[in-house]
């Protein structure tokens, strides 16, 4: 099966996983991620992570736009500035600090929340499915979804509140070329562009 109707244009699909790119490292801007990268110039040995900066992407991505239709969705990313991104960093914050918190008393064996999750056959889906799944396949379902958390979040591993700020300096979601790609992007993408979101993911792999 193809993972898009017919008529969908390579175009299309390029810009699906472009969006997906422009999202996916956000969580590399965290006081988390920095940290350990300066760690890692004087000491190059493996370091888990509390929380996988994919993750961190991927909830930044459903508190923006998780839960809207196509057409609702292209217009809001359309619209979309550095600042409204900044807005929802303290909710997804929250959320992830819950999720770390109950992973540690369920060792990992809890669901990931996703309202992208419940907004099937949706470029918000797909493009949600691509921050999350990049590195590395979710625990769960078998039908792309119904997530649990034990492949992304350590609950064994601390977390203090402010590892999930965004570290200072202007993160890259501020720079034009950002905002250039993203409309780039959207200028390809149309409404109800979807046959299944599973054939879709498994597709652009």
């Amino acid at each position: 099966m193809s993972p898009l109707p017919d008529h969908t244009d390579h175009g299309a699909r390029r810009a699906v996983v472009q969006i997906a790119a422009l999202f996916h490292d956000m969580g590399k801007a965290t006081n988390l991620m920095q940290r350990k990268l300066r760690r890692s110039l004087t000491s190059p040995s493996f370091e888990a992570d509390a929380i996988r900066h994919e993750v961190f992407s991927a909830f930044v991505w459903d508190e923006l736009f998780g839960d809207h239709d196509d057409a609702k969705l292209l217009a809001a990313l359309a619209a979309c500035t550095g600042a409204d991104i900044d807005r929802v960093m303290r909710p997804v914050k929250k959320r992830l600090l819950k999720l770390h918190s109950d992973c540690r008393k369920a060792d990992g064996n809890v669901p990931i929340k996703l309202a992208f999750l419940e907004n099937e056959g949706s470029i918000a889906m797909a493009v949600g499915h691509l921050i999350l799944s990049h590195h590395r396949l979710c625990e769960g379902s078998d039908n792309f979804l119904r997530f649990t958390a034990g492949a992304h979040v350590r609950g064994d591993l601390d977390l203090n509140r402010d590892c999930l700020d965004i570290a200072p300096g202007a993160p890259y979601w501020h720079e034009s070329w950002f905002k250039d790609a993203l409309l780039s992007g959207v200028a390809l993408l149309r409404p109800d562009m979807i046959a299944t979101t599973a054939s879709l993911e498994i597709g652009l792999r």
